[in-house]
């Protein structure tokens, strides 16, 4: 690579953090990877989609799952969630050796 193409790439990789941009690099499935491009392209892209997209990514990532706030502010009375929250003892366990 020549100097100036060093100079040029710098300023390149300048200009584009200074308009907040990171680059990102990730491993996928060859299948995934066109799926992953179009997502990325429409993050930076036009700020409307931008803001579409994440909300749909947001939302199928969110767990499924109770967590475990969402299990104690439940209605279930405490004897209940003692049982399920309790960790079956089996001792002495069976090694089988």
């Amino acid at each position: 690579m020549t100097a100036a193409q060093r100079k040029a790439l710098t300023a390149h990789r300048r200009r584009r953090r200074d308009r907040g941009m990171v680059r990102v690099e990730v491993e996928a499935s060859e299948t995934d990877a066109p799926l992953l491009r179009e997502a990325a392209a429409a993050l930076r892209g036009e700020p409307g989609r931008a803001r579409e997209v994440r909300a749909l990514l947001r939302a199928a990532l969110r767990p499924t799952a109770p967590g475990l706030l969402e299990l104690l502010a439940c209605d279930l009375p405490d004897d209940a969630m003692d049982e399920a929250l309790a960790r079956p003892r089996e001792w002495p366990r069976d090694t089988g050796l």
